[in-house]
């Protein structure tokens, strides 16, 4: 009991950081692609930042990912303060809504990227120069593998197309307006909906598969790069 409960008090140490940054880069890059399209309000409020501060939720960004944490040794969802986007503001207002909500999902696939040339740049670096870290080797390799992990997670979670996450309002965008408005709708029931849903088993499987098989192919290009430098 004791073991199983340091255990995962050790991994909310590990990924609450990669947390509060993943959600820090999502949700700046909303307030930035809103400011890129004309709309100041998110600016103003000192929302283009990477300072966890100005984007954290005490629910979504702390209380949700610990207990996916200490019930399933990952934190597989989560969210931060939603940026607020005035549509009025933005040129071409139905491309530049669409747009907005592309931001934040797109920017936790370039941030795993970044985890996964970093993982590889650490394992060559270490290989090449014999480096022996000890136990700071292991927490370095499985912090980088948890960043690219979570943030596949946090960009397949906010595509899910169930208002208010960003995949409702690329979705939107293909429909007829009085169908749009009457979707995006759903959202003052949205997270009753989706806390449903991840309770589904069959559900939380199909999420599972999609980030997993995302992931499958940044594990294969790592092998691949780091065994033709080696």
């Amino acid at each position: 009991m004791e073991t199983s409960f340091t255990t995962a008090l050790n991994n909310v140490l590990l990924m609450l950081p990669i947390m509060l940054l993943s959600l820090s880069v999502h949700e700046a890059a909303h307030a930035y692609a809103a400011f890129y399209y004309g709309d100041p309000t998110a600016y103003k409020l000192g929302r283009i930042t990477l300072n966890p501060v100005a984007h954290i939720d005490l629910i979504g960004t702390i209380i949700i990912p610990i207990l996916g944490i200490f019930t399933m040794g990952f934190a597989l969802i989560g969210w931060a303060k939603p940026v607020p986007v005035n549509v009025h503001n933005l040129r071409n207002m139905q491309k530049a809504f669409c747009m907005v909500a592309l931001a934040g999902p797109v920017s936790n696939i370039v941030l795993s990227v970044l985890f996964l040339l970093a993982l590889v740049l650490f394992t060559v670096l270490t290989h090449l120069t014999g480096a022996n870290l000890g136990s700071a080797d292991g927490f370095i390799v499985n912090f980088l593998h948890n960043g690219i992990l979570l943030n596949i997670s946090l960009a397949v979670f906010n595509m899910i197309p169930i208002p208010p996450l960003d995949g409702s309002k690329v979705i939107s965008y293909f429909l007829p307006a009085h169908t749009a408005d009457r979707y995006l709708g759903i959202e003052r029931y949205g997270f009753l909906i989706i806390l449903v849903l991840i309770n589904i088993p069959l559900f939380g499987a199909a999420i599972s598969s999609i980030i997993f098989a995302i992931y499958e192919p940044y594990a294969q290009l790592a092998s691949l790069i780091i065994r033709s430098v080696l």
